[in-house]
């Protein structure tokens, strides 16, 4: 059986505030790709990821003859 890899480089950082508060921001890198997304919460972040496992080609089904 063949296995499916991708691997995701992510960077994040504190953007601080004139209050003193900061916010997390984020990007993150679809190595096998070199598509990046910028990111500002962990939903934003797990979307980006599910839609590039979604492009991901499908290994073909076995023969069910072989």
């Amino acid at each position: 059986m063949e296995r499916s890899e991708h691997r995701f480089l992510v960077h994040m950082w504190l953007e601080s505030a004139p209050n003193g508060e900061g916010q997390w921001r984020g990007a993150v890198d679809h190595v096998g790709s070199g598509k990046r997304y910028y990111f500002a919460s962990l939903g934003d972040l797990t979307d980006f990821i599910r839609l590039r496992l979604a492009e991901a080609p499908r290994a073909p089904a076995a023969d069910p003859q072989t």
